[in-house]
């Protein structure tokens, strides 16, 4: 089985998804930094917020299985995530959707390889948006 990226910002309910996704023996669990591109967060109910460093590092302590943080931008987040315990920091733009003017994963990744290379497992998504 491959590794679930759960989409909720409830810190509890994350928890207990992990917790869940550990019994049916993934090899890791993921999850974004903030929810904001998510068609999901539109509705007025949700909260969307960045995950601060203590409840990464409660996400990290909440399972055995390693645990992967999606949405690293820079330097910054990704000194975060490897400070949480983290298994892998996961350089992303969520595919620009969030902004469409937002930089591209390939003008951060050196930056995030430049501070945390050897520190942990990067990861990387990236798409094309047009052929201009």
């Amino acid at each position: 089985m491959g590794h679930p990226h759960i989409q909720t910002s409830i810190p509890a309910e994350l928890i207990q998804l992990f917790k869940l996704a550990e019994e049916k023996d993934v090899i890791a669990v993921g999850v974004d930094l903030e929810g904001v591109g998510s068609t999901f967060w539109t509705s007025p109910e949700k909260i969307v917020y960045r995950k601060s460093e203590n409840e990464l590092q409660e996400l990290v302590d909440s399972v055995e299985k390693p645990v992967i943080f999606k949405g690293i931008m820079g330097s910054e987040d990704a000194l975060k995530v490897v400070d949480s315990g983290a298994s892998a920091c996961y350089v992303s733009n969520h595919g620009g959707r969030v902004m469409d003017c937002g930089q591209g994963v390939a003008e951060v990744l050196p930056e995030v390889a430049d501070a945390v290379s050897g520190k942990i497992t990067i990861m990387a998504d990236s798409a094309m948006r047009t052929g201009f």
